[in-house]
């Protein structure tokens, strides 16, 4: 799991605190760059399987799973 520094996390709850009626913390703020991160490396991985399908080297199924 990265490590987000305190500084950083602190910026991200308040971006995100302006949109929450909850009193967000740090460990929110880890919530939600794990989960910004994984969902920006997913939309990477379909936009290059969907790559390499277009080009006919289909070596991987798009799937909703994780990969290692």
């Amino acid at each position: 799991m990265p490590r987000f520094t305190d500084e950083f996390l602190r910026e991200v709850v308040g971006v995100w605190q302006r949109r929450s009626s909850e009193q967000l913390t740090l460990e929110d703020g880890r919530q939600i760059v794990t989960n910004l991160v994984g969902y920006f490396n997913l939309l990477a991985r379909w936009s290059k399987e969907a790559e390499e399908a277009r080009n006919g080297n289909r070596s991987t199924q798009s799937t909703l799973e994780p990969r290692s």
